[in-house]
C-alpha cells in the first residue's frame, strides 16, 4: 500500500495544466443526479474544451519576452518540448448520494521553431459512489486519449486540432448487470489568444467538439458542442504567478478553477489548482490539482 501510495505521488510530480476536457448533457437539465461519475445511465457525452495559454510556463514566457521579437522565442521559459502528467483528487455529492474519484493526466507536446507542432494525451480516471441504505458502492472508470496539431500564428494566437476517443465503463458485482463502456469519439479544433499588459495576462479560447457516442442499445447517436473560455494571470513574481479560469460548457453548465504555478527552473515547474463545477442543480464537487511539468 505504500509502495503504491508513493508511486502516485511521484506521477503527480509531473503536471501541467492541460486541455480541458469535461462532461455535458445530451439534453440539458433532463439529468437528475448530476455529471460521471454521479450518472451511471449515459445522459452525459465528453467534449474537448478549448486549451487557454496563459498559465504555467506559457505566462513566463509571455512575461519574459512581453516587447520582443520572434526571434526571442529560445529565451528563458522558452523549450520546445514538454513532458507532464497530472494528478486529480475530487469529490462530490448530491442528496443522499457522495463519492469521491482520482485521475492520472499525461501529455506529450513538442513544438518546433516555426510554430508548428503535435501532441499527445491520455487520462486515466476512477471513481466511487456511496448511496444511503445501500450497502455496495458503485464504481466507474473513465479512459481517454486525443491527439492533435498546435500551429502559433504568431506569439500570441495559436490553432490546435485533433481527434479524440473516451471509454466510460460503470463496474457492476453482479453479472447480469454488466454492460459494455460508452464510447465517445470525435474530432475537435479551437482557436485560442493571450496577451501581456505589465504582470497581468489575458487569455481566451473557442472550441469546436463533435461526437459519436455508442453505448450499448441505449445510445447510438451524433453530438456537438461549442464551448468558451477566459482566463487571467498575475505574476507574482518572475518565477511564479496564478491564473484563473471560467470555461462555459453548454447552456448554462460552466467549470471554475484558479491555479498557483511556480517555476523551479526553466524547465521544471510545480501546479496547485483548484475548480468546480457549476449549473448543475443539488451537485456539488471539488477537485484539487497537484503535480509539476518539465520542458526540453
Amino acid at each position: 500500500m505504500k509502495r503504491s501510495l508513493f508511486i502516485v505521488f511521484f506521477l503527480s510530480l509531473w503536471v501541467s495544466l492541460l486541455q480541458a476536457q469535461y462532461w455535458v448533457e445530451f439534453d440539458s437539465g433532463t439529468c437528475l443526479v448530476g455529471p460521471p461519475p454521479v450518472c451511471v445511465s449515459g445522459h452525459w457525452y465528453w467534449v474537448e474544451a478549448p486549451n487557454l495559454p496563459s498559465a504555467g510556463f506559457q505566462q513566463m514566457a509571455m512575461g519574459q519576452n512581453a516587447g520582443s521579437s520572434s526571434a526571442d522565442r529560445n529565451s528563458a521559459y522558452y523549450m520546445p518540448t514538454e513532458f507532464s502528467t497530472d494528478l486529480e483528487y475530487e469529490t462530490f455529492s448530491r442528496d443522499a448520494m457522495e463519492g469521491k474519484s482520482i485521475g492520472i493526466r499525461a501529455l506529450y507536446e513538442k513544438v518546433s521553431a516555426t510554430g508548428f507542432g503535435w501532441g499527445g494525451r491520455g487520462v486515466y480516471t476512477a471513481g466511487t459512489i456511496e448511496y444511503q441504505g445501500f450497502t455496495e458502492d458503485t464504481k466507474t472508470r473513465n479512459m481517454s486519449a486525443n491527439l492533435y496539431l498546435i500551429k502559433y500564428l504568431n506569439e500570441s494566437i495559436f490553432i490546435s486540432g485533433g481527434y479524440f476517443f473516451s471509454s466510460y465503463k460503470v463496474d457492476e458485482d453482479d453479472p447480469e448487470l454488466e454492460r459494455d463502456a460508452m464510447i465517445t469519439q470525435g474530432p475537435f479544433i479551437s482557436v485560442a489568444f493571450s496577451t501581456m499588459a505589465g504582470p497581468v495576462s489575458l487569455g481566451g479560447g473557442l472550441s469546436y467538439s463533435g461526437a459519436k457516442v455508442k453505448w450499448e442499445e441505449f445510445i447510438d447517436e451524433n453530438a456537438a458542442t461549442l464551448s468558451y473560455g477566459i482566463s487571467t494571470g498575475y505574476m507574482l513574481s518572475e518565477n511564479a504567478n496564478i491564473t484563473g479560469e471560467f470555461f462555459v460548457l453548454k447552456e448554462g453548465i460552466s467549470v471554475l478553477g484558479i491555479y498557483l504555478f511556480r517555476a523551479m527552473s526553466e524547465a521544471f515547474g510545480l501546479t496547485l489548482g483548484y475548480k468546480t463545477l457549476m449549473g448543475v442543480d443539488d451537485f456539488k464537487n471539488s477537485k484539487i490539482t497537484l503535480g509539476s511539468s518539465i520542458r526540453f
